[in-house]
């Protein structure tokens, strides 16, 4: 992934890029698969009423969308910071009963993606020390993510930008089961119904 100072790609980028695009439908086919392993974690966190989403770079606003739809959908408290900030303050809220959910994808032929992801499994070495709860999504193989998480969902291998499109089912798929196990009416939120059918 380019950074803004150099937002130039050259022509072999773009046509690896346009055909990593042509493959995402089948690789989302492939995230919806854990569509059941989405509704047993949602049975295992139902009693956690707090929930930290932490991203990195690109993955920061997939983190945020992550909690935003948790609270919106599940009427739970649900914050996304990026991962570089934890220790600055929402570190004090990690324990057991406040579940760390972290994005720890990787696409292995990007440097700042490797740096990235180094980065969140030192960060993730850390929380574990600390006895924190970590729900992962990851890259499917990850073994030493696996060994670091609470949980792991695993998403299928992808470039930088296409990971953040992939990263994004599972953790719908969690807020809307998580919703589900708290009798929640997911197609009419509360408070939400107006901004969302007049506006």
């Amino acid at each position: 992934m380019k950074t803004p100072k150099d937002s130039s790609i050259t022509p072999a980028q773009s046509k690896a890029e346009v055909f990593e695009l042509t493959r995402l439908p089948g690789k989302l086919e492939t995230v919806l698969t854990r569509e059941e392993q989405c509704e047993g974690l949602a049975k295992i966190y139902s009693r956690a009423q707090d929930f930290l989403f932490l991203g990195r770079g690109v993955h920061y606003p997939i983190a945020r969308e992550g909690a935003l739809k948790l609270k919106e959908s599940s009427y739970l408290h649900a914050e996304g910071y990026p991962s570089g900030e934890l220790k600055h303050g929402p570190n004090a809220l990690v324990s057991e009963g406040t579940p760390l959910v972290m994005i720890a994808t990787v696409d292995h032929n990007d440097a700042e993606s490797v740096l990235r992801y180094e980065k969140i499994v030192h960060l993730m070495k850390d929380m574990r020390t600390q006895g924190a709860n970590i729900l992962a999504i990851a890259n499917e193989g990850d073994e030493e993510v696996e060994a670091l998480a609470t949980a792991v969902i695993p998403v299928v291998a992808a470039s930088e930008t296409a990971l953040t499109l992939l990263e994004v089912v599972p953790l719908q798929l969690l807020s809307y089961f998580m919703a589900i196990n708290n009798g929640i009416d997911v197609d009419r939120p509360r408070n939400l119904v107006k901004a969302v059918v007049q506006e």
